[in-house]
């Protein structure tokens, strides 16, 4: 499968006018604008691999995980915050501030934490509370420990068991990775909400180096308190 490299996502970062092709992805937990499929993610934002022929060899030798997980599939898409180990090195999706996918080394004691985002919750059958994240990710609650969880907050958990080890609220005096706009990969601190009536989507106001701004919510990607959990810029 594969598209002109002139029509891929403006968040792939790679050359426009090398081959007139370039591998696209198959369906898979994330959408199209916010990942990057894994064989292009090798060739040519690692560079670990010269050609797709390469790339196939080293991925059929599993020493290439997402998430904890061997990826053999070169379609799987591999998106934001989601944590690749290729060998014994590890990195971390992040956007750069041109909003291009890219990756950043992070230390090994960070390979098995990831953030994400909570984008939905809803009751399901038994008594239970689901979780969506924004990686396509489900998280099982009981109803007593659902209901502690909020959307637009995030979640630090451990991978792959996807347990829980802290929990980030969306609140003002919150640390954000803003993931969208012209803001676009700044890190910034929540000053406080601008709720709009109608069909228009809730606003933020942040500040950063000084500077306030407002823009959508769904921009604001906690990612700590006062400091980022995990690593997410050089």
């Amino acid at each position: 499968m594969h598209l002109k490299r002139l029509a891929a996502p403006r968040s792939w970062n790679i050359r426009r006018k090398d081959a007139k092709f370039i591998a696209t992805f198959r369906p898979g937990p994330h959408n199209r604008e916010d990942s990057v499929p894994l064989i292009v993610l090798c060739r040519d934002l690692l560079k670990i691999s010269k050609t797709s022929r390469e790339t196939k060899i080293l991925l059929n030798s599993g020493t290439v995980m997402v998430d904890g997980v061997k990826r053999k599939d070169g379609g799987f898409s591999v998106g934001f915050m989601d944590v690749v180990r290729v060998g014994e090195t590890n990195y971390r999706m992040v956007l750069d501030r041109k909003g291009k996918l890219s990756l950043i080394r992070i230390p090994s004691a960070e390979s098995n934490k990831k953030i994400a985002m909570i984008t939905g919750k809803r009751m399901v059958k038994g008594s239970k509370i689901q979780l969506s994240l924004h990686d396509g990710r489900n998280i099982l609650l009981s109803e007593s420990q659902g209901r502690k969880y909020s959307t637009e907050a995030s979640l630090l958990i451990e991978l792959p068991s996807q347990k829980i080890l802290e929990y980030l609220p969306f609140k003002e005096g919150a640390l954000v990775f803003v993931n969208g706009g012209k803001h676009v990969g700044e890190t910034a601190v929540i000053k406080g909400m601008v709720e709009v009536e109608g069909p228009y989507p809730d606003r933020v106001i942040l500040k950063s180096a000084g500077a306030a701004y407002e823009t959508l919510q769904r921009f604001a990607f906690v990612v700590g308190g006062k400091k980022p959990v995990v690593k997410i810029n050089e």
